[in-house]
């Protein structure tokens, strides 16, 4: 018959942790009996005799693990002393809440186990919890365990985040890549990757042994996205949504950002003092007073046109009907095959309070009847107090 103590150790941020008490009876005369203490945790003795304790295994290594994955492992302490040995309450290596543990003694002679269970719930590059334990052995007084290794998810993406194009032209294909691969699965299939939009298409390429070393991998896939000539001027980010195989929530669908900028014929500078992002193609109007508005003005060089065409805007859509645009064509500006326009973003006085900021900026998307340039995409933000 076993004599157990139970601890409970749930982790509150980064995983749970959890270690129990089996203790075996050094002999068969009977079960080991509970021994009362002064105090709560065990105090070696002053005078002997004494109790030995022995770990053969400190340290385990679980290597790589799964988020939401479990693993335990059973560590053995040893009584080779001539007293009974006392173990206290362990202390986890984490933010946790312990359970009371019973106050049971590994006899002269006997062994108990302690077995440490680890849940991550998030990635960490290394990891290593574990938990102390007090003893009444003077001269090992206290008992460190651990469990050691690194966190991944099921499938990794890289580069982690956006995949950016940097700045494309109007009329050149531009290709980015990066790779899906994983170091616990032996195998998955990628089903099929699909476009937001008609001008980025993507394929998935299994990638070979010296690939997979090189990332530590065991299987993989190269994703080469390209992108068509014609994204509209300014900033944009689509979207390709890779889809797999695997019976897993997360790793059965995963998501890549691909974005950049495109300028064209038309280039585009601030007038002095106002705040203008050329890489987010987004203009930042401040704060001010919705009864007195606000406006701000960039000018616009273009090239390309056919000689005797202005540059002129279509058609104009906004995601704030308060802002608007209004296209002047410089008519001093002398220059072959190049123009000048002066284009003014405003609010008038009067139009409701609003706050746009970041991902909350109004929306511009702009035609025209340039060739080269048939589709402008702007950003505008500005907080309007009332």
């Amino acid at each position: 018959m076993k004599l157990g103590a139970i601890l409970a150790a749930v982790l509150l941020a980064g995983g749970a942790l959890a270690a129990t008490y089996w203790l075996a009876r050094g002999d068969a005369s009977g079960p080991t009996p509970v021994v009362s203490v002064e105090s709560d945790e065990p105090r070696p003795s002053k005078t002997g005799p004494h109790p030995k304790a022995v770990v053969p295994e400190e340290t385990y290594e679980f290597g790589v693990m799964r988020m939401g994955e479990t693993r335990k492992h059973e560590f053995i302490v040893r009584n080779e002393g001539e007293a009974p040995l006392k173990l206290g309450t362990p202390r986890t290596t984490c933010q946790c809440t312990v359970s009371e543990a019973a106050k049971n003694d590994i006899p002269p002679g006997g062994e108990g186990t302690i077995t440490l269970e680890w849940t991550p719930v998030g990635p960490t590059e290394v990891f290593d919890k574990g938990a102390f334990i007090n003893t009444n052995d003077p001269k090992k007084p206290e008992i460190r365990l651990a469990v050691v290794g690194k966190v991944e998810e099921l499938l990794i993406t890289a580069p982690n985040g956006v995949w950016s194009v940097g700045e494309v032209s109007g009329d050149k294909e531009v290709d980015v890549a990066g790779f899906i691969y994983s170091r616990l699965l032996d195998d998955f299939q990628i089903e099929s990757v699909e476009s937001s939009n008609p001008l980025l298409t993507a394929e998935a390429i299994r990638i070979g042994d010296d690939e997979l070393k090189a990332e530590e991998a065991t299987v993989g896939y190269k994703i080469v996205a390209s992108l068509s000539p014609g994204m509209p001027i300014g900033k944009f980010k689509e979207t390709l949504t890779v889809k797999t195989d695997i019976d897993d929530e997360k790793a059965s669908e995963l998501t890549i950002q691909v974005a950049g900028t495109r300028h064209g014929p038309i280039q585009i500078l601030p007038t002095p003092g106002v705040a203008w992002n050329p890489a987010a193609f987004a203009l930042d109007l401040g704060q001010f007073s919705a009864a007195k508005g606000a406006s701000a003005r960039i000018s616009l060089f273009v090239s390309g046109l056919r000689e005797g065409e202005e540059f002129k805007f279509e058609s104009i859509k906004t995601t704030d009907p308060s802002v608007e645009l209004a296209l002047k064509r410089d008519e001093e500006f002398k220059a072959a095959n190049r123009q000048r326009y002066e284009l003014t973003f405003s609010v008038p006085p009067g139009s409701p309070p609003a706050v746009h900021r970041s991902k909350g900026a109004v929306k511009v998307d702009v035609t025209t009847n340039h060739p080269e340039a048939r589709d402008m995409k702007f950003f505008v933000e500005f907080v309007s107090r009332p």
